[in-house]
């Protein structure tokens, strides 16, 4: 069983691979925008923040104006996060959010 620090390191190295060519251009406190699609196939746009250090917590702030920290968890593939009540789910290419579970916003893209 892989132990704690270990577990960190992997998702670390793991999140630096998904996003190699973009980390190193991002400063710290760097809020990235994102388009999705809402339960209505409606675009929005929210903001990310990712973590100044491997298997750190992001911060989100959704279309409402609303900021949540997310800390890391475990996921098959891509960079996981989540508060316990919101999720959002970054598998390279494509994020999706959910909400107690439910999918909330869909087809997310970090705009360049």
């Amino acid at each position: 069983m892989i132990g704690g620090m270990a577990l960190a390191a992997l998702f670390g190295s793991l999140l630096v691979i998904a996003y190699q060519g973009r980390l190193p251009f991002l400063q710290k406190g760097e809020w990235l925008t994102c388009l999705c699609q809402d339960q209505t196939g409606r675009q929005v746009e929210l903001k990310v923040m990712y973590p100044s250090y491997p298997a750190g917590p992001i911060r989100l702030k959704l279309p409402d104006g609303t900021e949540r920290e997310l800390s890391m968890v475990k996921a098959p593939k891509g960079a996981k996060y989540s508060d316990g009540t919101l999720t959002f789910w970054d598998q390279v290419n494509m994020a999706e959010i959910r909400q107690n579970g439910d999918l909330i916003y869909r087809d997310c893209t970090i705009l360049e």
